[in-house]
């Protein structure tokens, strides 16, 4: 099944259930944007994904600008974004009373383990799914992050020459 058939059914699958309990959010389905709310979620959300470290976060490397302008390619992604990010905030304050953004990352990483670990199908598992696949592809296709990966750039024209050697082993 295509990335895109199974977002729509999964989107068809749940509308049932946002008009139940996210009335307000129907305009979700028009395709509008995220809030400035949902944004800080988003982003706090692939930062989870993607932390600093000898790297820089998904943030610090604007993914979240390329995650958005992905997103209005691919119909209904925008609208997974949303309502992941909603079902992100609902986890929070029913945790802990307050936005995802505002959380402490261990509060962050068990919501997004709870997405993670959600039924195939729920928007949840999704929204984790499709998000993830996409940011770590823009991720490693990044150039920041190459000299961790052990690459001083694109490996053509020069390849690999060491390739018919024996790996070395990794020195920290």
């Amino acid at each position: 099944m295509k990335r895109r058939q199974f977002l729509s059914l999964g989107l068809q699958s749940v509308s049932l259930l946002s008009t139940l309990t996210l009335a307000p959010s129907l305009s979700v389905m028009a395709g509008t944007s995220l809030t400035t709310s949902q944004l800080g979620t988003l982003v706090s959300f692939i930062d989870t994904l993607i932390p600093p470290d000898e790297t820089p976060s998904s943030s610090q490397l604007g993914l979240d600008k390329v995650l958005l302008n992905h997103a209005q390619t691919i119909q209904n992604y925008t609208a997974l974004l949303i309502l992941g990010c909603q079902w992100l905030d609902t986890q929070a304050i029913a945790m802990a009373n307050m936005a995802f953004h505002q959380l402490q990352e261990e509060q962050r990483v068990r919501i997004v383990s709870l997405s993670e670990t959600s039924q195939s199908g729920t928007i949840a598992r999704q929204f984790f799914d499709h998000v993830k696949a996409d940011l770590f592809s823009f991720y490693y296709a990044h150039p920041a992050i190459w000299p961790s990966l052990g690459l001083h750039g694109a490996p053509q024209p020069h390849g690999y020459l060491s390739y018919a050697s024996q790996p070395r082993k990794l020195t920290k």
